[in-house]
């Protein structure tokens, strides 16, 4: 699956529900059918529609394959197939159920719990920036 955002949204899953939410309110009978076949050959098939952009193997889990990885703790208990995951997708995930991330084979997040950055560190500087500029909050 390919998932990525360059919009108004940080929110990468939201943006794919309201890019669901659109493309079903088009107007015409059966305008949403050729971009539900899209949308499902972008999500199913990420690695083969994004061939020509990268120089590294892609497509599968194995050593030296593009790796970039989304762990999710998904607590849904209905059964999840070819056919029922995008609705999944859609309605049942949330960025909150992301445990850990990983890029090119190496854990960014784990557990909830980021392993490059000093969290704490970045919301102090924040906050002594905010104070030095005089920001207030809305």
């Amino acid at each position: 699956m390919m998932l990525g955002s360059d919009d108004a949204l940080p929110d990468m899953l939201d943006e794919v529900q309201s890019a669901y939410r659109l493309a079903v309110n088009l107007p015409g009978e059966h305008a949403f059918e050729p971009l539900r076949a899209q949308l499902a050959e972008v999500l199913t098939n990420a690695a083969r529609f994004v061939g020509g952009l990268f120089r590294h193997k892609q497509g599968a889990l194995s050593v030296g394959a593009v790796a970039d990885l989304v762990m999710v703790r998904y607590p849904g208990a209905a059964h999840i197939d070819a056919q029922s995951w995008p609705r999944h997708l859609l309605w049942g995930l949330h960025t909150s159920q992301i445990d850990s991330t990983m890029v090119q084979g190496r854990f960014l997040m784990r557990q909830r719990r980021l392993t490059t950055l000093d969290e704490r560190r970045i919301h102090q500087q924040a906050r002594e920036t905010v104070a030095r500029l005089k920001l207030h909050e809305f």
